[in-house]
């Protein structure tokens, strides 16, 4: 009932800003009329228009398409020219059912936000969300596509959407000045030759099916003649779009941003929708006839699945006699907490107040307070507390601190640093409490889930060199130098798991020949069978240090922010996904225009 109360809201909701757009629009411009102007027959626009053409190939597998594709052929061609990756990662998520549209990867791609925020899990492509029947006033919360973007930001700039996906035509890319549904590849083909030898549309979506149903019926696999065919058959049908623009009338005075992307992979049996390594493997390419080649080395990271109501973790550093991980005032000590935050509900990262993230209860701990992230360190003489704004978006970032053992002025150095930058730092008289048997606990009443990959504990107070210099650094090796003065160090990955014979519960590994292991603690007792394939998940490294290299994975949610830079638009909607092609701004000046006279 509640989904059916959605669809009727969002229905209506759509409908309006629909008819405010374009209920004035024609998609045939009257003779005389220029279309984003000029018109077949006037004199060629010395206006730059920016435009993009936009293309998906359902169920393409980015590894299989980096070695099958042909070499002497389009897309081998348009990497000289290119920003690209082959290792793209798709939504973490298990389709409902296997059909033909995929809902969930395809609601990502057009809204740049990732599924635990749109929660679209099938083809009427509206969210699908648990609402508190105590709270009237809760929102149905339905977030803008691309094209609602590009419409808000004018309302006449024409855009194009070809499919052969019915319900994602209808329901989604609604907002579309055209949408045309298709029966086949080479029909989608001719229709959007047409448009670009004819129509002047600025922002063109298509998507090829010929992979995936091959797949289907064959396997997604290298091996299956049909599904490599397919690849061939959509390789030429790039080159011919490539050719008609190349030829359009006011071609020199237009730039386009050929966007090729997958949004999913598949299995061998035929099988997609899952979450395997090859279901998610994906791949995207940015074209610009003057980039320069960059082939993207993005790299993969795990991360253990943290929520207060189904998974936790603990440490049992409770032996009085041997104290490890509290904080006495001789004490130097540091801690690196590597963590990707996920959204509430209502699509923001904020906390409540004081949830604790990762702590030692009565000792110290990393707080989360609404948008900020607290330290806290307890003491007889009073608390140090100190909150920086962190963990507001899906990216990976490593919360650090540092503490010095007390001086002669009675008082210790601390730092603060996020992402390898110093926040905040000072003196302060806050003596610890070194006998503290309290557990370590990760997760404990936090409203948001989220993911951790490493933890870090140090028996020294990390420098402000160190700590900016560690800050994107994971998997240190036992010869690393400074492994010496690691006091504790959980990698949360399924190859560290020590014990999972018992059933909630599996024993992560402490690299610390003499730590204490960490216990993670499945508390969702109705998912008890699978909650340790579900423990950890691979995700796209996103630290910024490293992202800010070039260095990124393709990701469903990228396609948005790049194409709303490519057309100088804004949205204010936050978007999870984050624009990196404004990087290559230079290469966009390359014409020697005629000054204004």
């Amino acid at each position: 009932m509640k989904k059916l109360i959605n669809i009727v809201i969002v229905g209506v909701v759509g409908l309006l800003i629909i008819s405010l757009h374009y209920s004035c629009t024609t998609y045939e411009a009257p003779d005389g009329i220029a279309e984003d102007g000029f018109d077949s027959d006037s004199v060629i626009s010395t206006t730059i228009h920016r435009k993009v053409l936009w293309i998906n190939i359902d169920g393409a597998v980015g590894s299989i398409v980096e070695k099958k594709m042909p070499q002497d052929g389009t897309i081998a061609k348009m990497l000289k020219h290119s920003k690209y990756s082959w290792v793209g990662l798709s939504d973490n998520r298990t389709l409902q059912k296997e059909g033909s549209e995929d809902p969930v990867t395809w609601a990502t791609m057009m809204t740049g936000v990732n599924p635990e925020k749109h929660q679209i899990t099938d083809e009427s492509y509206v969210a699908n969300m648990e609402y508190d029947p105590s709270n009237p006033n809760e929102k149905v919360i339905q977030y803008p596509t691309i094209l609602h973007h590009i419409a808000d930001n004018d309302s006449e700039n024409p855009t194009l959407c070809v499919t052969p996906w019915d319900k994602l035509n209808k329901n989604l890319l609604n907002a579309a000045q055209k949408t045309v549904t298709t029966a086949n590849d080479e029909e989608t083909k001719n229709v959007i030759l047409e448009y670009l030898k004819n129509s002047d549309f600025n922002f063109t979506l298509l998507s090829f099916s010929g992979m995936l149903e091959a797949g289907k019926s064959g396997g997604f696999s290298a091996n299956n003649v049909n599904y490599i065919t397919a690849l061939q058959y959509i390789d030429a049908y790039i080159g011919e779009f490539l050719q008609a623009i190349d030829e359009r009338k006011n071609a020199f005075y237009e730039d386009w941003l050929v966007v090729v992307t997958s949004n999913h992979g598949g299995k061998e049996d035929g099988s997609y929708g899952g979450n395997s390594a090859e279901e998610r493997n994906t791949f995207g390419i940015f074209y610009y006839p003057h980039y320069t080649e960059q082939k993207m080395l993005g790299k993969k990271m795990y991360g253990a699945y943290f929520d207060s109501s189904k998974a936790q973790g603990i440490v049992l550093d409770t032996v009085s006699t041997n104290i490890k991980y509290a904080i006495g005032e001789n004490s130097s000590f540091s801690v690196e907490f590597i963590m990707r935050m996920n959204p509430r509900k209502d699509g923001s990262y904020k906390g409540d107040n004081w949830n604790a993230i990762f702590s030692k209860s009565g000792s110290w701990g990393i707080f989360r307070q609404r948008e900020t992230a607290s330290l806290r360190i307890e003491g007889s003489t009073g608390a140090l507390e100190e909150a920086v704004a962190a963990f507001n978006d899906p990216q990976w970032h490593n919360y650090g601190f540092s503490v010095a053992p007390m001086n002669n002025a009675q008082s210790r150095e601390w730092i603060v640093a996020l992402d390898g930058k110093i926040m905040k730092k000072g003196t302060k008289d806050v003596r610890g409490v070194a006998d503290n048997k309290s557990p370590l606990r990760i997760c404990d009443h936090v409203p948001t889930s989220f993911y951790v990959s490493e933890i870090r504990l140090w028996k020294k107070a990390l420098t402000e060199n160190e700590l900016t210099q560690q800050a994107a650094l994971l998997d240190i090796s036992s010869n690393d130098a400074h492994f010496k003065d690691l006091l504790a160090y959980w990698k949360l990955n399924p190859d560290e798991v020590k014990d999972a014979s018992k059933q909630d519960t599996l024993v992560i590994k402490n690299q610390i020949a003499d730590g204490l292991d960490l216990l993670y603690v499945n508390l969702d007792k109705q998912n008890s069978e699978t909650f340790k394939e579900k423990a950890f998940v691979e995700l796209p490294n996103t630290f910024p240090t490293y992202v800010s290299t070039g260095n990124l994975i393709m990701e469903n949610t990228l396609v948005v922010p790049q194409v709303l830079y490519w057309l100088n638009m804004s949205t204010n909607t936050i978007l999870d996904g984050f624009k990196f092609i404004n990087n290559y701004a230079s290469s966009e000046e390359w014409r020697d225009l005629p000054e204004d006279e």
